[in-house]
């Protein structure tokens, strides 16, 4: 019998296998903007399947509290944003949707919660998430190696994503996978908390990609900030946590005597010798699109900006060759898109989600680790890597989903924190 359960589990792995972009090995060629308005739609039906249930179950009320406060401000906001976006920019229908529909992507966060709710825990489903995960940043490793030193294209479409000019160091860069942030921290918590010693291999495998293929530096600092996130929450004991605060503090003075700290600030330098130009870029960007900002657009800002109509296309040609991107600057392109609303989509999930990791740290909930490296992982990552930038909103209902289950802890169980499991040997 096909459950609802079964019945979300097999669209949200088809679903990821998607965004993951297995297709591009199957597929080489197909209507992307179709797939991504059937995709949005989906979400929406899933949501509206699972918002009707909570009233049957008090339990699942409460595991999609945090979810329902986030969306009931998210959704109006993209509503309103996509109307004033095609009055702006004389988008035609299809355009429209192909535009408006991703920014639906986070609704899958209902469909998740309802799975995790049936399965009683999270970590059955996102194991078969994490699995498709790795498999594919495994694809794509080899097809870089095979690319750059051998001379020889396994896949193109996944080797030439963004442009066969995406190169640093005269190497060919990929980029990381949908669903990297939530893998990483996932694999962490196997290895830290559950002390599952084999996950320790795919998580240094996931690192090694950040550092040699993909070579982009912020995330490799989000990196090192998730790690110590997840070392820091991952025991019970408070000698074994003091211990670990002395040996981080350590490390981190150390790291700065040495010059860390200042080859750091060095590197996101305008006068840097290798990203001197790539900082700049983005200042001319950010300085661009502020230019574009007046009246109303502080308020609600320039709406969903992507060339799909001669108006949009004409404000985004910087010259022949070289073209603004909001995704190029993180966080800043979530302002520019909805402007002063921005803060309220953005506070009212990282503002709840910080006070949950301090309820959860400070009474020391199971499950905090993962809670806060997810948190932290997806608040510093989006300073620059915007999780409401159409290649991340897929991403963002995984966070929202995660917070939202977990966090009902504190709800159906305040007066018992839960201790993580004793160390095995």
């Amino acid at each position: 019998m096909i459950t609802l359960s079964r019945f979300f589990k097999a669209v949200l792995i088809i679903v990821s296998m998607y965004m993951l972009e297995y297709v591009d090995i199957v597929m080489p060629s197909g209507n992307t903007d179709m797939f991504r308005v059937i995709i949005g739609g989906i979400a929406v039906a899933l949501a509206l399947m699972t918002i009707g249930i909570p009233k049957k179950s008090q339990e699942l009320k409460k595991r999609i509290r945090f979810a329902n406060r986030f969306f009931v401000i998210y959704v109006p906001i993209v509503i309103l944003t996509g109307i004033v976006s095609v009055i702006w920019y004389d988008y035609k229908l299809m355009s429209s949707l192909a535009i408006i529909m991703p920014y639906f992507f986070p609704l899958y966060a209902y469909p998740l919660i309802y799975i995790f709710y049936r399965d009683k825990t999270y970590k059955k489903f996102l194991k078969t998430v994490v699995t498709l995960v790795v498999v594919i940043m495994c694809i794509k490793a080899a097809t870089w190696y095979l690319y750059n030193y051998h001379g020889v294209i396994l896949f193109s479409k996944l080797l030439f994503k963004h442009s066969d000019g995406w190169v640093r160091n005269g190497i060919l860069r990929m980029d990381i996978s949908s669903l990297f942030g939530v893998s990483l921290c996932f694999l962490l918590c196997e290895f830290f908390v559950e002390h599952k010693r084999k996950a320790i291999i795919p998580a240094v495998g996931l690192i090694l990609f950040t550092v040699f293929i993909t070579q982009y530096r912020f995330l490799e600092i989000v990196i090192i900030i998730t790690v110590l996130l997840v070392y820091l929450t991952s025991t019970d004991s408070n000698r074994r946590e003091l211990i670990r605060i002395l040996l981080l503090s350590a490390a981190v003075i150390l790291f700065i005597a040495l010059g860390g700290l200042d080859a750091i600030f060095a590197s996101f330098s305008i006068d840097n010798a290798h990203y001197g130009s790539s900082n700049k870029a983005r200042l001319i960007t950010v300085e661009y699109f502020w230019s574009l900002m007046k009246g109303i657009q502080y308020v609600i800002g320039l709406g969903f900006l992507y060339g799909y109509s001669p108006r949009a296309t004409a404000l985004l040609t910087r010259s022949k060759t070289l073209t603004y991107w909001m995704a190029d600057i993180g966080i800043l392109g979530g302002f520019f898109t909805f402007g002063m609303l921005s803060f309220l989509i953005y506070g009212s999930l990282f503002f709840r989600s910080i006070k949950l990791c301090v309820t959860f740290v400070r009474n020391k909930y199971a499950d905090r680790a993962f809670l806060t490296s997810i948190v932290g992982y997806m608040i510093v990552c989006c300073l620059m890597l915007n999780i409401l930038d159409r290649q991340r909103l897929f991403d963002t209902a995984f966070y929202v989903a995660i917070i939202s289950y977990i966090g009902a802890q504190k709800e159906m169980q305040p007066h018992s924190p839960l201790a993580l499991k004793a160390p095995t040997k």
